[in-house]
């Protein structure tokens, strides 16, 4: 019977669970990864290597390049064994799984829908948060909020920590997903960055007790906010296009289910692996911002927060605000009330 709850009380970090797909899966995401990397040259395909790896004490029996590029070059040359492969494993892990979520039952790429609507009024600034956590092409975000930003450290692990007023009544922590070939070693490949992430959530909530905490971030930085969401109490989070790895840690209720929420592009890379994987508890929306096949451009988190930002300004007078500081057109309509 599959259960994604956990009991009890103790959090331990050391006696911990990491959710990543089975060895053939895997083997699919890195030749996945390796071809993104190829189309985008780059550009954005360094966000999406976060999705695939395991930690580093089990990764030299369940990550085999060799094999994951073998079977990306079956695929391109249409080799049937290749093809047939992959189908089994997406069907046998498919019906597997065991996937505990709520989907939002949103009408892609409608804006009148409610639900999209909802979701974007309750996310573009979160979206927009995680994309500033990369350090460019950033979003001027309201002046409410005062950001400390944090860069790259040894292990090239950064975050921005954003402060509702000098004596903040809410603090949001944006970490920022792949960035660099380093950023596979020490965030996809190692605990280490999962581990940081949850060192800096624990400083800030020591230092601000009374404030109300969310986390989020894109690609691998969802996968470090989704860590924290099921390591500790009382945090919201959200998090798009994330990454398959995370922490769960073992006998412990986080309590969190109804404040954890998954954004998506409905054609980004990463949703194929996202498919046969476990999935978190959580609110999973998927939104049709892009309506052209382009899965290695869709997982770009600017592009979808500004989708979200113009969905929100529908009827959201903050989005429109936002907007317009950034000097971006308002694509839906005259005004938001």
């Amino acid at each position: 019977m599959c259960d994604a709850r956990h009991t009890g009380q103790h959090q331990n970090r050391g006696r911990h669970q990491f959710h990543f797909p089975s060895p053939i899966a895997l083997r699919l995401g890195a030749g996945l990864d390796f071809a993104g990397r190829r189309i985008s040259k780059g550009v954005t395909a360094s966000n999406s290597t976060a999705a695939k790896q395991p930690v580093q004490r089990v990764a030299r029996t369940l990550y085999e390049p060799s094999v994951s590029t073998t079977i990306f070059a079956e695929l391109r040359a249409g080799s049937v064994m290749g093809i047939g492969r992959v189908a089994i494993v997406l069907v046998f892990l498919s019906l597997t799984s065991c996937v505990h979520i709520t989907k939002a039952k949103c009408d892609p790429g409608v804006i009148a829908d409610t639900c999209t609507l909802a979701t974007s009024n309750d996310s573009y600034l979160f979206a927009q948060m995680a994309n500033n956590a990369y350090g460019k092409d950033e979003f001027m975000i309201s002046p409410r909020y005062r950001v400390e930003p944090h860069g790259n450290d040894d292990i090239s692990f950064a975050y921005n920590a954003y402060f509702d007023g000098e004596k903040p009544s809410r603090i949001i922590i944006a970490y920022r997903g792949t960035d660099s070939q380093r950023d596979i070693r020490t965030g996809s490949l190692s605990p280490r960055q999962i581990d940081r992430g949850l060192d800096v959530y624990d400083d800030l909530r020591s230092r601000y007790p009374n404030a109300e905490f969310v986390v989020t971030g894109h690609s691998l930085g969802g996968a470090i906010a989704l860590s924290v969401s099921h390591c500790r109490v009382d945090v919201t989070t959200y998090v798009f296009d994330t990454s398959t790895l995370y922490r769960k840690c073992r006998n412990f209720e986080d309590g969190n289910d109804d404040r954890r929420f998954s954004i998506v592009e409905r054609g980004e890379i990463l949703k194929i692996l996202r498919m046969p994987t476990k999935k978190s508890n959580q609110i999973y929306t998927s939104i049709n911002c892009r309506r052209a096949f382009r899965p290695v451009d869709d997982h770009s988190i600017r592009q979808l927060a500004e989708c979200l930002t113009q969905y929100a300004a529908v009827t959201n007078a903050d989005a429109r605000a936002s907007l317009s500081a950034n000097g971006l057109p308002f694509e839906y309509g005259e005004s938001a009330e």
